[in-house]
């Protein structure tokens, strides 16, 4: 296996506030973290423990000096401005918010208490910061992908798929209010690669059959963009891809994992990592305002052999050897 490392845009946490911890014990910290996961999801548990494992190495113990407050909005806007009044209204000392609408509704109920965020789309172009050397407010953290990601999309799929012609972008935009600036740049590289691009928004996870099965033509492939009402609804679009035989790429690994085509995208778990060093500088006097905000480092290709074998994909030598990681 293979990782490529991209070099971050800014510093590092050198020149934050580092004051003995034994300062910081006067009394209990409470850290809210609210997820945009289910908290039946798969992928939640792993997430949790990464803030909970990185906080210890750092002296913040749970039940000891700090109390970590969960809530869960397996997507649900509703859900995320229920919680995030909920943690706001608990006194937090400083809430991690996964997601850009969840971010978007912890700023809606407070401009004071510190937020980190992890995997926000466009976080200045959100209204979450002013800049991101200098976020300006009582929000920073680490963003997610980059919108010109969307050639390097198509360069992958047409490696793997050199006789498709056409990419169906699918979102559902009540969550993932950013999808035009991915649209934008897939549909501007398209004449590049020869392949027309449309978007297909779903509203509902009733609608993800309905569209996938509507789905036919040579040639035809899908790009599953990054929002977490396609990561809640995973099992449903990989079933419906593999039923209708339709090439898709994800944008995270653990799609692949769970059976879809494969993916080029960020190791979002990486951004839990590096998160918590945030939270900790926070509780020990880091003024969000002051901290920039940080992009991915690391990004992965994955490639499910079995279901490239289904669907009658020979995956190119080259791109097996340049894969993270390959799924059998």
């Amino acid at each position: 296996m293979r990782r490529r490392e991209f070099i971050t845009l800014f510093g590092s946490l050198a020149t934050l506030p580092t004051a003995p911890l034994a300062q910081t014990m006067g009394r209990k910290r409470l850290i809210g973290v609210l997820m945009g996961l289910a908290e039946t999801d798969s992928e939640a548990s792993p997430r949790m423990r990464i803030v909970r494992d990185e906080l210890t190495k750092l002296g913040w113990k749970q039940g000891i000096n700090i109390d970590l407050h969960y809530r869960w909005a397996a997507s649900s806007p509703q859900l995320m401005q229920t919680h995030a009044r909920e943690l706001v209204e608990a006194g937090c000392d400083a809430i991690i918010g996964h997601t850009t609408p969840v971010v978007a509704a912890l700023r809606k109920q407070t401009d004071t208490v510190p937020i980190v965020f992890v995997q926000v789309s466009d976080p200045v172009g959100s209204g979450l910061v002013e800049s991101l050397a200098r976020p300006g407010g009582n929000v920073t953290g680490f963003s997610n992908f980059e919108f010109g990601i969307g050639s390097k999309w198509l360069q992958e799929l047409k490696e793997l798929m050199p006789a498709v012609s056409r990419a169906v972008l699918i979102f559902n935009p009540k969550t993932a209010p950013y999808a035009p600036h991915f649209i934008d740049t897939v549909v501007r590289a398209g004449p590049a690669f020869d392949v027309r691009v449309s978007a297909k928004p779903l509203d509902s996870p009733e609608q993800i059959d309905a569209v996938l099965d509507a789905e036919r033509g040579d040639g035809l492939a899908i790009i599953v963009l990054p929002d977490i009402f396609t990561t809640t609804h995973r099992k449903l679009i990989i079933s419906a891809a593999e039923r209708n035989r339709l090439p898709t790429l994800y944008p995270f690994r653990y799609f692949v994992v769970e059976g879809g085509l494969f993916c080029y995208g960020i190791d979002n778990l990486d951004l839990f990592r590096r998160a918590v060093p945030y939270v900790d500088a926070i509780l020990k006097g880091a003024k969000p305002a002051e901290m920039p905000v940080q992009q991915p480092m690391k990004y992965e290709l994955v490639i499910n052999l079995k279901t490239a074998k289904m669907l009658g994909l020979n995956v190119p030598a080259a791109q097996v050897a340049r894969a993270d990681e390959i799924i059998e």
